[in-house]
């Protein structure tokens, strides 16, 4: 069985950081249609509207894809996370429809990709915490390369 480290090294290996020319608008829908997939092939009850308002000035941009993938993979499994928390929380309330929202926008210097959703919110407690690291810097796995075996 792999250990922390060699699990932390084989991370490491497998993801140079190389910039690539990546359609920012395409990015954003292949990883909006995986996160919903696999939502729903854990839940076939799992339902929520989807909206998309991609801008075609977004363009192609120079990103480490893996990384943006994974953030977004990230907050739309929160959207819809909240989405349902909501359903749940308001089951009288049929007027209630979920709703998760992708959006890019090109500005002179910049593209914005921004993710909403019409869920429960993020608890005060949790806000204050946002950008806070989850673990002490000296509890946090350290590897280097030259580590990897």
């Amino acid at each position: 069985m792999p250990t922390r480290s060699s699990r932390a090294c084989w991370h490491i290996r497998a993801r140079p950081a190389e910039l690539r020319p990546v359609d920012i608008n395409a990015l954003v829908e292949e990883s909006l249609n995986l996160a919903y997939h696999g939502a729903r092939a854990q839940d076939k009850s799992f339902n929520v509207t989807l909206q998309r308002d991609f801008d075609p000035a977004a363009g192609t941009i120079e990103i480490i894809p893996q990384d943006i993938s994974r953030a977004l993979l990230n907050l739309f499994a929160n959207g819809f996370y909240a989405t349902q928390m909501r359903c749940k929380a308001v089951e009288s309330d049929s007027a209630y429809e979920p709703v998760v929202t992708a959006t890019t926008r090109r500005d002179e210097d910049a593209v914005e990709i921004r993710i909403r959703d019409n869920g429960t919110g993020i608890p005060a407690d949790v806000v204050e915490k946002i950008f806070t690291p989850s673990s002490p810097p000296s509890r946090r796995v350290k590897a280097r390369a030259s580590d990897c075996p």
